[in-house]
């Protein structure tokens, strides 16, 4: 009997452990992520708290690139990181030359908020990489993006929290 209440008890204390890792489906958001939302002349774009913004000179006012846990320039090259280049709907820029990078594979098409992002991975001095781009009317390219997957031991991925709020945020104006 005292087996049986010894056991009973692990189970219980076994289910109240797993109830509570599951957190619940109450339809809040998840929580946001501080940051500044960064307007450029044909777009904005959210970069998160623990990103930095490089300066862009004003000769590239549709233009930004930003990295991760980076505090500045120098820093920033030695992490992953996010460029972002509008061009505009009636650009003649097409996709770039895949024989520029290794290791080239399609991508399935992704979609964050309003846009639709088509692309490649590949690899350029053997970090990882994701070339995406929005397409216009006729297919030229008006966005595009260069997503720097790993540097120095450190990794992003589209999936995670910050860089997903960086693609949904993106808003051409």
């Amino acid at each position: 009997m005292r087996k049986s209440k010894w056991l009973i008890l692990f189970l219980l204390i076994a289910l109240l452990i797993t109830a509570c890792g599951q957190g619940t489906d109450d339809g809040q958001e998840p929580k946001s992520l501080e940051g500044e939302v960064i307007e450029k002349e044909a777009f904005s774009v959210f970069v998160p708290k623990n990103w930095y913004a490089m300066p862009v000179t004003e000769d590239e006012p549709d233009r930004i690139q930003m990295h991760t846990h980076a505090r500045d320039e120098l820093s920033a090259m030695k992490r992953p990181g996010i460029q972002i280049i509008y061009y505009g709907p009636e650009s003649s820029n097409y996709p770039p030359p895949r024989d520029f990078y290794d290791n080239v594979e399609d991508l399935e098409s992704k979609t964050f908020g309003d846009l639709t992002w088509n692309g490649y991975s590949c690899e350029l001095a053997g970090n990882p990489m994701l070339i995406m781009w929005v397409e216009g009317e006729g297919n030229p390219i008006f966005m595009q993006t260069a997503v720097w997957l790993e540097i120095g031991g450190r990794e992003i991925a589209l999936e995670d929290e910050d860089v997903k709020a960086i693609f949904e945020s993106i808003s051409i104006k």
